[in-house]
């Protein structure tokens, strides 16, 4: 787990050791059908990282910026939803839950994502 979740060259490496697996357990049916997996999911693993790095340690991680957890959560959901090309959808959704309190503001704190939660479970 930790090699996928770290390593940019994870799901080659898991490969490799359950290749090595493999042919130390000549053949293991399990180590042969998790071996597909990772073969047939590989491309997945990849973007997965290649999402992380776009999304998370780009914007997070810059010169200067330090974060706390909500308020860095609050900035990951936005930028999820930029990226993702929901932005308009879930707004479109918060829009009229504030236009019903007669405030555009919400009445939860800044840091506080729980209309976001709402509108993208919607």
């Amino acid at each position: 787990r930790q090699t996928l979740r770290h390593d940019a060259k994870g799901a080659a490496k898991v490969i490799d050791a359950l290749r090595h697996l493999l042919r130390k357990e000549k053949g293991e049916t399990c180590i042969r059908r998790e071996l597909g997996y990772f073969r047939n999911n590989r491309h997945h693993m990849d973007a997965a990282n290649a999402a992380n790095k776009v999304l998370v340690t780009t914007r997070m991680k810059r010169s200067g910026q330090s974060w706390g957890r909500d308020g860095g959560q609050g900035v990951l959901r936005i930028r999820a939803l930029c990226k993702s090309n929901r932005f308009d959808r879930v707004w479109k959704d918060l829009v009229p839950r504030f236009n019903r309190q007669g405030d555009w503001a919400p009445t939860s704190p800044a840091n506080d994502n729980s209309a976001i939660r709402v509108a993208l479970a919607a």
